[in-house]
């Protein structure tokens, strides 16, 4: 490169330098005595950010960036600008996500903290999250819009859908996930559930703009092109990774709600119920629909996994309104998840049998073939989960922190109830697949069953003695008072 072309970049890498100073300057003395000093550079950074945008678009498009006299060397001023403007857009927008990501970590750190100092009223938003996350990720989506909509670089897809999701992560996150009303007692809140609803919908969002850009690519072609059928749908760089990464902190929003709270018979217990299986079912549609454009094992896992939780907090709509404390509850709540993955244990052997019909002469053209060897390794591992909720219900009132006897004869007739669909899985799962890990499974199921049996037996039948003592004392009180 000559030296003159040397000299001319150094000169747009220094306008661009001295800009962005400019415009930290100008931030300092508009907010510099009222926030601290990173707050009002993260807002020039988000600033810098739209403006440089805007400034990109106002140079034009880069075919038109052409010198009239071909024979000169070098890019032209307004190509210099124009790549000025996008690399400094880029570096402003970067360093403003990444102190807005940082702010949430810090929050997560100090919320870790404060459970378990048995403070966390004392911490909210407010306090840690101390620059407006919102206002900040609104000015990089504008960005990232306007310079998609300038420049068609698909690359930009992933990072609006990155810069979606740290929206719904900072609304989610703008609540603690506990609060302490008095010295025993603490009060779950709705954050985890805004995280999950909000990321469920920006993933299903994205994806159904995908499918509709796709299907409309498709009859452009048929209209137009129709070679163009064989040709895929233009990927979006770094956007299918992202959604995986997606699908896994939404198995385990999932999991954590289930596990942790145990769903109460009133009616905000069953909305939230219904919310969280309205999510998980989308979200996996979703990742089958990810899944579907091309093969990917992680997507199948994380797909099978929200659709089979998505039935599992379907399951919990059914349970009677009583009891309401949490620990008679939760024998309540593994039963039901005991039979909704049991059930869902049949269903992926059931698929695997029934996707074998796609095969070629023993070799998979689909995605439903593929998932024929797959599904059965799946449904075991539901079966584990299941025999895993099974177990922790048997010795449910063995724990010290418990207190309850779980042994009415209902609650009796229902476990026992699940342990029995749950065997009658396995075994026809064994059979059906061909694989003796089944076989393994139903053997521990039995003795888990038996484990069950045992551990509300003793208590049962006290009840059942103490029941006929008294009534054996009405009756002698009769006869005493007849005769």
């Amino acid at each position: 490169m000559p030296k003159s072309a040397i000299s001319q970049a150094w000169v747009w890498v220094v306008l661009g330098a001295m800009t962005n100073a400019a415009m930290v300057a100008l931030a300092g003395r508009l907010w510099g005595g009222r926030v601290a000093p990173l707050t009002w550079m993260t807002y020039a950074a988000a600033g810098g950010a739209l403006l440089w945008t805007l400034g990109g678009l106002l140079c034009g498009s880069r075919g038109a960036n052409i010198r009239a006299n071909p024979e000169e060397m070098g890019p032209g001023r307004r190509e210099c600008l124009l790549s000025v403007c996008d690399v400094s857009a880029l570096t402003a927008g970067i360093v403003a996500s990444l102190v807005v990501s940082l702010h949430l970590l810090s929050y997560g750190i100090r919320a870790a903290q404060e459970v378990m100092a048995g403070g966390l009223e004392r911490l909210s938003a407010e306090t840690v999250l101390r620059v407006d996350g919102l206002l900040v990720i609104a000015l990089l989506i504008a960005a990232c819009l306007l310079a998609l909509w300038s420049r068609g670089d698909r690359r930009l897809v992933a990072a609006l859908f990155a810069l979606f999701l740290l929206a719904s992560a900072w609304f989610g996150l703008s609540l603690p996930f506990f609060r302490k009303l008095d010295d025993a007692t603490w009060q779950r809140t709705g954050a985890s559930l805004t995280l999950l609803v909000g990321l469920s919908v920006v993933l299903c969002a994205f994806v159904g703009l995908r499918s509709a850009l796709a299907r409309a690519a498709r009859w452009r072609a048929v209209r137009e092109h129709p070679d163009g059928l064989l040709e895929s749908f233009a990927e979006w760089p770094a956007f299918r990774k992202t959604a995986g990464a997606v699908g896994l902190l939404l198995i385990l929003l999932i999991s954590y709600e289930l596990a942790s709270w145990p769903m109460s018979g009133s009616l905000s217990g069953r909305a939230r119920c219904a919310i969280i299986t309205v999510c998980a079912v989308c979200s996996g549609t979703a990742m089958f629909r990810l899944f579907g454009e091309r093969w990917s094992a992680n997507f199948a896992d994380a797909a099978m996994g929200l659709l089979t939780l998505g039935v599992g907090a379907w399951s919990l709509l059914f349970l009677p309104t009583e009891p309401e404390a949490a620990s008679e509850r939760f024998p309540l709540v593994f039963n039901s998840l005991l039979i909704a993955f049991a059930v869902m244990t049949w269903l992926w052997v059931w698929l695997g049998r029934i996707w074998l019909q796609q095969l070629d002469h023993g070799k998979a053209w689909t995605a439903g073939g593929r998932l024929s060897a797959y599904s059965p390794g799946f449904g075991f591992f539901v079966a584990c989960v299941a025999l895993v909720n099974g177990s922790v219900m048997a010795f449910w009132p063995r724990f010290r922190s418990v207190g309850v006897f779980d042994d009415s004869v209902g609650r009796v007739a229902a476990g026992m109830a699940g342990y029995l669909l749950l065997l009658l899985v396995l075994l026809w799962s064994r059979r059906a697949s061909g694989r003796a890990s089944f076989g393994v499974l139903a053997l521990l199921a039995v003795f888990s069953l038996l484990a069950f049996v045992a551990v509300r037996a003793k208590p049962l039948s006290l009840r059942d003695h103490r029941a006929e003592v008294t009534g054996c004392r009405w009756v002698g009180r009769l006869e005493g008072m007849m005769a």
